[in-house]
Protein backbone atom coordinates (compact mmCIF):
# COMPACT_ATOMS: atom_id res chain seq x y z
CA UNK A 1 0.00 0.00 0.00
CA UNK A 2 1.65 3.15 -1.28
CA UNK A 3 0.32 6.19 0.05
CA UNK A 4 0.94 9.28 2.07
CA UNK A 5 -2.03 9.95 4.01
CA UNK A 6 -2.10 8.40 7.76
CA UNK A 7 -5.48 6.39 9.06
CA UNK A 8 -6.41 5.92 12.68
CA UNK A 9 -8.64 3.97 14.27
CA UNK A 10 -11.48 6.30 15.22
CA UNK A 11 -12.00 3.74 18.39
CA UNK A 12 -8.62 2.54 19.82
CA UNK A 13 -5.90 5.33 17.86
CA UNK A 14 -4.16 2.30 16.69
CA UNK A 15 -2.21 3.56 13.02
CA UNK A 16 -2.93 2.03 9.64
CA UNK A 17 -0.28 0.25 8.54
CA UNK A 18 -0.17 -2.28 5.69
CA UNK A 19 -2.73 -5.13 7.29
CA UNK A 20 -5.99 -5.70 5.38
CA UNK A 21 -8.13 -5.85 7.96
CA UNK A 22 -9.64 -2.52 8.54
CA UNK A 23 -13.51 -1.59 7.88
CA UNK A 24 -15.04 2.22 7.47
CA UNK A 25 -18.29 2.73 9.12
CA UNK A 26 -20.51 4.99 8.96
CA UNK A 27 -24.13 6.30 10.13
CA UNK A 28 -27.59 6.43 8.16
CA UNK A 29 -30.03 8.80 10.03
CA UNK A 30 -32.98 7.10 11.79
CA UNK A 31 -34.54 8.16 14.98
CA UNK A 32 -31.64 5.87 17.36
CA UNK A 33 -29.34 7.23 19.21
CA UNK A 34 -25.77 7.07 18.19
CA UNK A 35 -22.63 5.35 19.02
CA UNK A 36 -20.00 7.29 21.53
CA UNK A 37 -17.65 7.64 18.55
CA UNK A 38 -20.12 9.95 17.08
CA UNK A 39 -20.59 11.93 20.88
CA UNK A 40 -24.18 12.14 19.58
CA UNK A 41 -23.39 14.39 16.61
CA UNK A 42 -25.11 11.65 14.49
CA UNK A 43 -28.37 9.46 14.99
CA UNK A 44 -28.42 6.50 12.89
CA UNK A 45 -27.87 3.02 11.88
CA UNK A 46 -24.45 0.95 11.05
CA UNK A 47 -22.98 0.87 7.58
CA UNK A 48 -19.97 -1.11 7.46
CA UNK A 49 -17.37 -1.31 4.28
CA UNK A 50 -14.17 -2.73 3.86
CA UNK A 51 -11.46 -0.24 3.84
CA UNK A 52 -11.33 1.69 0.55
CA UNK A 53 -8.81 4.61 -0.24
CA UNK A 54 -11.19 6.82 -2.41
CA UNK A 55 -13.67 6.14 0.66
CA UNK A 56 -11.60 6.48 3.52
CA UNK A 57 -11.33 10.22 2.30
CA UNK A 58 -14.34 10.97 2.64
CA UNK A 59 -15.17 12.48 6.31
CA UNK A 60 -18.32 11.19 6.49
CA UNK A 61 -16.70 7.52 7.38
CA UNK A 62 -14.89 6.54 10.69
CA UNK A 63 -11.87 4.31 10.28
CA UNK A 64 -12.11 0.43 12.05
CA UNK A 65 -8.32 -1.17 12.72
CA UNK A 66 -10.46 -4.54 13.08
CA UNK A 67 -13.40 -6.92 14.23
CA UNK A 68 -12.48 -6.26 17.75
CA UNK A 69 -13.22 -2.30 17.58
CA UNK A 70 -16.35 -3.19 14.89
CA UNK A 71 -17.87 -5.33 17.31
CA UNK A 72 -17.34 -2.40 20.33
CA UNK A 73 -19.34 0.15 17.65
CA UNK A 74 -22.04 -2.32 17.61
CA UNK A 75 -22.23 -3.40 20.97
CA UNK A 76 -22.13 0.44 22.25
CA UNK A 77 -24.92 0.61 19.41
CA UNK A 78 -27.14 -1.89 20.81
CA UNK A 79 -26.58 -0.67 24.58
CA UNK A 80 -27.68 2.81 23.48
CA UNK A 81 -30.89 1.24 21.85
CA UNK A 82 -31.99 -0.03 25.59
CA UNK A 83 -31.49 3.38 27.19
CA UNK A 84 -34.38 4.80 25.17
CA UNK A 85 -37.80 4.40 27.12
CA UNK A 86 -40.57 4.42 25.18
CA UNK A 87 -43.80 6.10 25.78
CA UNK A 88 -45.51 3.05 26.63
CA UNK A 89 -42.20 1.92 29.41
CA UNK A 90 -42.78 5.25 30.94
CA UNK A 91 -46.84 5.43 31.13
CA UNK A 92 -46.15 1.51 33.25
CA UNK A 93 -43.15 3.22 35.20
CA UNK A 94 -45.37 5.92 36.03
CA UNK A 95 -48.45 3.48 36.91
CA UNK A 96 -45.62 0.94 39.11
CA UNK A 97 -44.82 4.31 41.17
CA UNK A 98 -48.47 5.52 41.96
CA UNK A 99 -48.95 1.43 43.34
CA UNK A 100 -45.81 1.36 45.19
CA UNK A 101 -46.74 4.67 46.98
CA UNK A 102 -50.35 3.32 48.05
CA UNK A 103 -48.93 0.37 49.17
CA UNK A 104 -46.72 2.48 51.32
CA UNK A 105 -49.41 4.80 52.26
CA UNK A 106 -52.02 1.75 53.20
CA UNK A 107 -49.23 0.17 55.57
CA UNK A 108 -48.79 3.74 57.52
CA UNK A 109 -52.23 3.56 57.82
CA UNK A 110 -52.41 0.24 59.02
CA UNK A 111 -49.52 1.08 61.26
CA UNK A 112 -50.98 3.71 62.77
CA UNK A 113 -54.44 1.96 63.38
CA UNK A 114 -52.59 -1.25 64.61
CA UNK A 115 -50.91 0.94 67.26
CA UNK A 116 -54.55 2.45 68.19
CA UNK A 117 -55.83 -0.83 69.62
CA UNK A 118 -52.56 -1.74 71.50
Amino acid sequence: MSYSEQFTCDVCGVQKKETNHWFLFSLAPTTFPSPEIFKGKLDGYIVFKPFDLERAKNSEYKHICGANCAQLILSQSLASLHSVESPKEEIETEALEREEERTRAYRAESQQTEQLYL
